[in-house]
Parts: C-alpha cells; sequence; structure tokens
C-alpha cells in the first residue's frame, strides 16, 4: 500500500497516508509514528504520565507539519504511539472515527470493531518491535485495513 500522496506531494508534507474526505471534505495526513517513554527527552514525564510520550510526540508533528498541511488544505492527523502501546489522544480519537465508519459498513458493532482495531494494531507493532534488533522511533510500519468476507476487521502489513 502507498502513501496515497501524489509525485508532486510526497516530499511536501510529511505523512503515511493520505486520507480523501477525512473531515468535512477535507483530506488528512496520517502521520504515524512510533516512540519511546524511555528517551531521555521524555522520561521525566514519561515517569510521571502513561502516554506522555506519546502525547510530546503528537505535538512536535502538529508543530512540524500544520503550517504545511494547512498550505495544502489538510489536516495533520498524527497517530503516535508508545513502545509499551500507549496510543496517543488523538490517535484514539481517530480509531473511534474509523471504527464507528468500519462498524456502519460492517454491520458489526462498534465495540468488536474497536476491539480488533487495537488488537492487530498492537500486535503489529509487537511484531515490529520484535523484528528489528535496534528499533528505531522513527521506522514507519504500513498497514492495510479492510474488512474481510467473515465481516472482520483484517490488517496486512
Amino acid at each position: 500500500m502507498g502513501s496515497g500522496l501524489t509525485p508532486d506531494h510526497k516530499h511536501s508534507c510529511p505523512a503515511d497516508v493520505l486520507v480523501e474526505g477525512w473531515e468535512r471534505g477535507k483530506p488528512a495526513t496520517f502521520d504515524i509514528t512510533v516512540t519511546s517513554p524511555l528517551c531521555p527527552a521524555f522520561l521525566g514525564e514519561a515517569s510521571q504520565m502513561a502516554g506522555a510520550a506519546a502525547l510530546a510526540t503528537e505535538t512536535q508533528k502538529h508543530i512540524a507539519n500544520d503550517k504545511r498541511c494547512q498550505e495544502l488544505g489538510w489536516s495533520c492527523v498524527p497517530i503516535a504511539v508508545e513502545t509499551y502501546g500507549n496510543w496517543s489522544q488523538e490517535a484514539k480519537q481517530t480509531f473511534s472515527r474509523l471504527a464507528s465508519h468500519l462498524a456502519t459498513d460492517s454491520s458489526q458493532p462498534k465495540s468488536k470493531v474497536i476491539a480488533d482495531l487495537y488488537g492487530h494494531l498492537n500486535l503489529t507493532l509487537m511484531r515490529a518491535i520484535a523484528s528489528s534488533q535496534s528499533f528505531q522511533a522513527n521506522r514507519t510500519v504500513y498497514l492495510e485495513l479492510f474488512i474481510g468476507a467473515d465481516g472482520n476487521v483484517h490488517f496486512t502489513g
């Protein structure tokens, strides 16, 4: 699966996925990033609050990308997760919205779709970390989300 960015946009706005019509017809860039609460820059806050590294990374992504995304008419949606599995608030909101759409499309309860979504994402994250001897915080993991013939949410990646 590609990023969905056209060749003209590939280097103009960092993003892993471009989603057309995400909010009020406006495209959104999903910038997926993994961070560690053990990173020295986050360690103090992360020792006091679960998810602090994901929140700080989410904020950094907005600072770095919002202006350029706004110029292109896009929304910037950072999806940050910590290596221990804590997701940023914006990621949680995005997954909830995505689960609502998938639940409607699949006639599955939203609670089941969101549980499948987090289950698959966390498994993919664990596999990515395990497969890398020296996991890097800026490593990108690409996922393709679809609803199978069985009505369940599935991922490839």
